[in-house]
């Protein structure tokens, strides 16, 4: 008995395979370990280009061995684990491609245009093997987030002096947190006449996890970079998953009501921690203080706009016409106390002529009341005049 209880738990084991995941493991934590990635600390160009080497070379491994499984042997389970871990390796979720960038060098920026180039055919190729048709919104998305984690950490790394303005992280945050609008700007403009599936769970993870590993990378520069984190670098992200939830399919564990109510709490939310303002990031200061763009009203521009975009699709483009308009009016146009100094002279200057129209005797009443009683049968007789003839009745 203990030999076939042995056996049969040997035999799980196997069919289980889970050296795939171990193998996937063992390079991430080599990765880690090897490039000081846990503390920052700089190593020596050639080892980054070894290693650099060394995670290309894995990746290809990876690849050839899920093609062989899938279109020779017919696993298509153990090719689509591998293709699933290969996922982590493309979006630099070892974070060797953040650490070459930090060279300073055109080594960095070399590396990086390799690797975005290796990146289209490794999706091309992954693509085949899922058996997905080649879809230009999702795999064009794909790309755009895989070009900006190799992006990022390079466009930091060339600052002068070596630091990084919080108004940088800033920018970069809404960068993250527009991702979900640029897709559906990718499926508006890209979309052909044919019908298009809705993406697979595995082109769903291609698509969602270059997003986190973006965010992940940004966080990891904070730190770098010693920048701290303002309750406004939050917003970004709130709107991005209201923008999220217009896709979401309402469940049991989340109904269609709870779903609309986080559509509408997440943008509040949004306003709500970008209120404080904080001078650091402000994105645009006008000396004549028209077009100064604060934290409050760059949120308020974007919750407007993702309100529209959820709610009132249809006069989407007319919405963000007349927010323009507005917001060029509320620039332009006079303050506040300007309208209060303009509306209280005008009322000095009204309230007299008003008084003068008021009849004070009972002769001008009387005149008045002959005046609207001409008025009113006027009136009167456009309303009857515009009713149709009704046909003569029957003897």
């Amino acid at each position: 008995m203990p030999v076939k209880a042995a056996s049969a738990f040997f035999r799980s084991f196997v069919d289980s395979n889970p050296f795939y995941l171990a193998s996937a493991c063992c390079m991430l934590a080599g990765c880690l370990a090897l490039t000081n990635s846990l503390s920052w600390w700089g190593i020596p160009t050639s080892r980054l280009l070894t290693l650099f080497a060394t995670l290309n070379l894995y990746e290809a491994a990876l690849i050839g061995l899920a093609a062989y499984l899938v279109f020779v042997r017919g696993l298509r389970r153990d090719g689509m684990l591998l293709v699933i871990l290969e996922a982590f390796f493309l979006i630099d979720i070892t974070f060797l491609n953040a650490e070459i960038s930090t060279q300073g060098s055109w080594i960095a920026v070399s590396l990086a245009l390799f690797s975005f180039a290796a990146a289209f055919v490794k999706l091309i190729v992954i693509l085949r093997i899922l058996g997905i048709r080649r879809s230009a919104p999702e795999l064009s998305f794909v790309l755009i987030q895989i070009a900006l984690i190799l992006g990022l950490p390079l466009a930091f790394s060339r600052n002068s002096g070596g630091s990084v303005s919080p108004l940088a992280f800033y920018i970069a945050w809404w960068i993250v947190g527009l991702m979900p609008a640029v897709y559906e700007f990718l499926v508006k403009c890209l979309r052909t006449d044919e019908p298009r599936p809705a993406p697979t769970r595995a082109m769903l993870t291609y698509m969602i996890l270059p997003w986190l590993s973006l965010a992940a990378h940004l966080g990891i520069l904070h730190y770098v970079y010693d920048v701290p984190f303002y309750g406004a670098m939050a917003a970004p992200a709130l709107l991005a998953l209201a923008m999220l939830l217009n896709r979401a399919v309402p469940v049991t564990l989340m109904p269609r009501k709870d779903i609309v109510t986080l559509r509408v709490l997440l943008p509040l939310a949004a306003i709500f921690v970008s209120a404080s303002s904080p001078s650091e990031l402000t994105v645009f200061v006008d000396p004549a203080g028209h077009l100064t763009m604060t934290t409050l009203r760059l949120a308020m521009i974007l919750a407007y706009l993702e309100f529209m975009y959820s709610f009132l699709r249809e006069y989407w483009v007319f919405s963000s016409i007349a927010a323009a308009l507005c917001l060029l009016l509320v620039s332009y146009g006079p303050s506040a106390d300007q309208i209060g100094n303009s509306a209280h002279g005008a009322w000095y200057w009204f309230t007299p002529f008003f008084w003068d129209l008021i009849p004070s005797t009972l002769f001008g009443w009387g005149a008045i009341a002959v005046v609207l009683a001409f008025i009113f049968l006027g009136v009167g007789a456009a309303i009857s005049l515009r009713r149709p003839i009704p046909p003569p009745r029957p003897d």
